[in-house]
């Protein structure tokens, strides 16, 4: 399964055919956690996070191979899955065994348990539900300490006046777990408990409406802008978009392009092409599936402006402009727009 095409949120009651605690392990590896979370909880429903397609087949086949049914995997990073799948106050457990500590600090901020994840991980837990986490990288540890306990919502599960413990507290050994005990690394696992606050859930980021703007030009089509394009990526809306290449067909043009919002990244194609009345509309393509995020909306808006500036007499068919606000104010403007001078987009690429 892919995030990409879950329903966000993801309702797991229906998606298992059973009512259980959910509980999540974000980044299993192996798997040998998660199969054997599944194997303990037999009335949970089990469902596991990562970004590799081998370890995604290869537990998928393990489970099927023993038996478990009640585990599913989703392809997905663990940022993306808690911002998307799982509704505020739904899931039982959250497990995250020896994440990636990313030791150069131009990538710390890839770090998984930082206090604006461990806030999401907050919302989605229910009221006495828990978050497990294990790392042997000391700085790490720190890092970690400092996010669990400065989140209001969250209490320690360990003894008074202890917030991680030097031994595992349940569960099997993970594979990076025995690679820092056969070296002599010291490894440091929390426990947290979701109290009842006051502090409001955190939303789950949904989908927006399918965006599209209606264009029409003076004795040109959108075909002959196709010579004037060349790759380049703006930045807009807390979004980055990143049109790379442009196809002409007999239906129009797609543009090839990356979009990537704070919460997820997408591969999709913009399509260009004619309607019964004359206009050309740009939306989204059904290439890839995509989800209509804000950076989709950018997106489409970016192509929009590219296609005014290099058609004579071009005009937006206000009617039929679907965008979300911020989308449209880089349309109209380029409000808030980084390198978006060039509307025609130029060959630099940052």
């Amino acid at each position: 399964m892919s995030i990409h095409r879950l329903p966000w949120p993801t309702p797991w009651t229906e998606f298992f055919g059973r009512d259980g605690p959910v509980c999540v392990e974000i980044g299993f590896g192996r798997g040998a956690f998660l199969l054997d979370l599944a194997r303990r909880r037999p009335e949970a429903n089990v469902v596991g996070i990562e970004i590799s397609n081998r370890s995604l087949v290869a537990v998928e086949r393990a489970a099927a191979r023993e038996g478990l049914h009640n585990v599913r995997v989703v392809h997905a990073t663990g940022q993306a899955a808690l911002a998307h799948l799982f509704a505020p106050g739904t899931v039982g457990e959250v497990h995250v065994n020896f994440p990636d500590p990313w030791f150069k600090t131009r990538h710390a901020h890839r770090r998984l348990l930082a206090p604006k994840t461990v806030a999401r991980i907050a919302s989605c837990l229910e009221v006495g539900g828990t978050v497990h986490c294990a790392t042997d990288v000391a700085a790490y540890a720190v890092e970690i300490d400092r996010a669990l306990a400065g989140e209001p919502a969250l209490a320690s599960a360990l003894a008074a006046g202890v917030r991680s413990s030097p031994t595992r507290l349940d569960g099997v050994v993970t594979k990076y777990e025995s690679l820092a005990i056969a070296a002599g690394r010291p490894c440091a696992y929390f426990k947290y408990v979701r109290i009842a606050t006051t502090a409001a859930p955190t939303p789950v980021l949904t989908e927006r409406p399918m965006p599209h703007v209606a264009l029409r030009s003076t004795g040109a089509d959108p075909s002959t802008a196709a010579t004037t394009f060349a790759s380049r990526p703006v930045h807009a809306a807390g979004c980055h978009v990143h049109p790379l290449a442009v196809y002409v067909g007999p239906a129009g043009l797609l543009i090839d392009t990356v979009v990537v919002d704070p919460t997820i990244e997408q591969h999709i194609a913009v399509a260009v092409h004619p309607r019964a009345d004359g206009a050309w509309v740009v939306g989204l393509a059904t290439i890839g599936q995509p989800r209509p995020t804000l950076g989709c909306h950018v997106a489409v808006a970016v192509v929009a402006r590219w296609l005014l500036a290099v058609l004579p007499g071009a005009e937006v068919v206000a009617e039929a402009l679907s965008l979300d606000p911020a989308a449209r104010a880089v349309l109209a403007e380029g409000s808030g727009v980084r390198d978006s001078e060039a509307v025609a987009m130029d060959a630099e690429v940052a």
